[in-house]
């Protein structure tokens, strides 16, 4: 097939990550493939020795310039793709018409946050008239894509970020002279990294040892370390900046994940994925990974006593945390497969409806 990912975000996130993999797997299986990308975009760079890339910057409002248009349209006419895949509600807006048009048979929107769309006249206009099909990350993505717009639930398919279940990290006991917490994600409010600020001050009046490692990079990084510094605990909580997983997952025993928000989290696949007990709060599709007591803890959000309650109950009880590294590594193999999930892709590029 001939397929075209649409991805024009600026900065890097799942979305990126998932179309950067989603790329080379399409280009592995053989596939034609091209991307368009912001050209500064962490995307374009990435893939700038894999794949075609077309680089284009879109404001939201780009899809309301007739010169944009007309560049998208030739462009689709020219490239005959079977197949675009969107990231962005303004990719929808300025892909999905003239692509269309063009006679591209599957235009496909992929959502990553289980934010509802909004009803206006404009999305219904894009959405319902010439987006084909929509892939959600999660079940709970899935709900919030028709939750406002009731006819688009019959164009979506469920497909969650995957892991390679083949790489399973050996299982290790925790360290017992120390918790050794860690989270990974963008330094960013979504991610809550404050509430391990809070975590650390609850330890610390407890008299226990604790480590916190926090990778990522992200505009709260001055404010985080700030707050550590006021609250003495600069021996306690290290922001290690951007690190890769196989790097980080080593330092840690425990991942707690105080997310407001979420898609269907990659880093917590990746902690499942080594073999590290997952606490995180009771958002979202974080349930769709974590089954409470039985690979992990969810939490109430907000609730850092219960948090912390829950690691000191957890680092207690080494019989536990052997059975929850299992169960984590046994639901990425029945649910998180990415071979599997990919062949899901394939199939629905492929099909004429969405029933795959």
């Amino acid at each position: 097939m001939r397929i075209c990912l649409i991805n024009t975000n600026r900065e890097w996130g799942g979305g990126e990550k998932w179309h950067l993999h989603t790329a080379l797997k399409l280009i592995k299986s053989g596939h034609d493939v091209a991307i368009v990308a912001d050209p500064d975009g962490p995307l374009a760079k990435a893939l700038r020795d894999s794949a075609r890339v077309e680089k284009l910057r879109l404001g939201n409002l780009s899809f309301l310039n007739p010169l944009i248009y007309r560049r998208l349209l030739k462009f689709f006419k020219s490239e005959a793709f079977d197949a675009i895949i969107m990231n962005l509600p303004r990719d929808v807006k300025a892909f999905s018409k003239p692509a269309a048009k063009a006679g591209t048979k599957k235009i496909v929107y992929r959502r990553g946050m289980n934010h509802p769309i909004k009803a206006s006249w404009v999305n219904k206009y894009f959405y319902k008239r010439f987006v084909t099909d929509i892939i959600a990350n999660s079940q709970a993505v899935r709900r919030s894509v028709f939750q406002n717009i009731p006819e688009l639930e019959a164009k979506i398919t469920t497909i969650q970020n995957g892991v390679n279940t083949d790489v399973v990290w050996k299982n290790e006991p925790p360290r017992m002279d120390k918790m050794l917490i860690g989270n990974l994600g963008r330094l960013v409010d979504q991610k809550g990294q404050i509430d391990l600020i809070k975590l650390g001050k609850f330890f610390l009046s407890k008299g226990i040892a604790f480590h916190i490692s926090i990778g990522g990079e992200g505009p709260l990084r001055d404010e985080l370390q700030h707050e550590i510094e006021q609250n003495n605990l600069t021996q306690h909580i290290t922001l290690l900046g951007q690190i890769p997983a196989e790097e980080f997952f080593p330092k840690i025993d425990y991942f707690v994940f105080p997310s407001r928000f979420e898609g269907l989290s990659n880093a917590m696949l990746e902690a499942a994925q080594h073999g590290k007990p997952i606490l995180c709060y009771d958002v979202a599709s974080n349930s769709e990974i974590v089954e409470h007591g039985i690979s992990g803890y969810l939490v109430e959000p907000f609730d850092i006593e219960k948090l912390g309650s829950d690691l000191i109950e957890l680092h207690n009880n080494p019989e536990l945390y052997a059975d929850m590294q299992r169960a984590g590594q046994a639901i990425l193999r029945d649910k998180f497969d990415e071979d599997k999930l990919f062949k899901k892709l394939e199939n629905l590029l492929s099909s004429d409806s969405q029933d795959v």
